[in-house]
């Protein structure tokens, strides 16, 4: 949870704590599932709450080699701030690859609360690399699939490697996060189709693996700066 609101005062219980004190604008709160709360807050309070399932938040700490988070009450966090509303711009404006997006900043919150509280040993971190064969493997899988959803856990699969460990070295090795590499074939896809073809703009959508035509629309227009349906009409078809 993201503070919205100016200065007033919260309190109540989490779990074992009691507390009352200050809240301030842009502070952020965490709650671990399985946690009693019990919170009063001002009338007028206003804040930006994100649900993260608790299998995907387990997954992401293991990976990181820790067990369980304590809770955030109130804290002045800015990456964690950031990282919750880039999720909220995300859902609500979804890109070319929205679901490796939000994976990617689901497991970047995870990293951030564990970072919060210990620095991660990562031991093998720096001697991982992304073979030619499985970076090959897993192009082959995006080519393959981008009519469909393409999670971060199955390109980790694919290469061998845990979700987290697969970011650092894909990028290592193209230049770009798994989120733009995608996103970017999904575009040249639907580029080349208005090119090539007078599919209608729905079923278009549906083959580059967008959820709907007005998801591609949107989608297409952030990236391009042009509608799909103005780009085909200024190519000629």
């Amino acid at each position: 949870m993201v503070n919205l609101s100016a200065s007033a005062r919260h309190r109540g219980r989490i779990g074992d704590i009691r507390f009352d004190r200050p809240l301030q604008r842009g502070q952020v709160s965490f709650i671990p599932h399985n946690h009693y709360i019990d919170l009063e807050f001002p009338s007028d309070f206003r804040s930006l709450m994100l649900f993260i399932p608790s299998v995907d938040l387990q997954r992401v700490i293991a990976e990181l080699g820790v067990e369980r988070l304590h809770p955030i009450i109130s804290e002045r966090n800015d990456r964690l701030s950031q990282l919750a509303a880039m999720v909220a711009a995300e859902l609500r404006a979804p890109g070319f690859a929205s679901d490796l997006m939000t994976d990617g900043l689901i497991r970047a919150i995870g990293a951030a609360l564990v970072q919060r509280e210990s620095t991660p040993h990562d031991h093998v971190g720096g001697r991982i690399h992304l073979s030619p064969v499985r970076l090959a493997k897993v192009m082959d899988y995006i080519e393959s699939t981008l009519d469909r959803e393409i999670h971060l856990t199955d390109l980790a699969t694919i290469a061998g490697l845990s979700p987290f460990h697969f970011s650092r070295v894909f990028k290592l090795e193209t230049g770009e996060t798994p989120y733009h590499f995608v996103g970017m074939r999904r575009l040249e896809r639907a580029r080349l189709m208005l090119l090539s073809s007078d599919m209608p703009l729905a079923e278009l959508a549906l083959s580059c693996g967008f959820a709907s035509q007005s998801h591609f629309t949107a989608a297409f227009s952030k990236a391009m700066g042009v509608s799909p349906g103005r780009y085909r009409r200024m190519r000629g078809r």
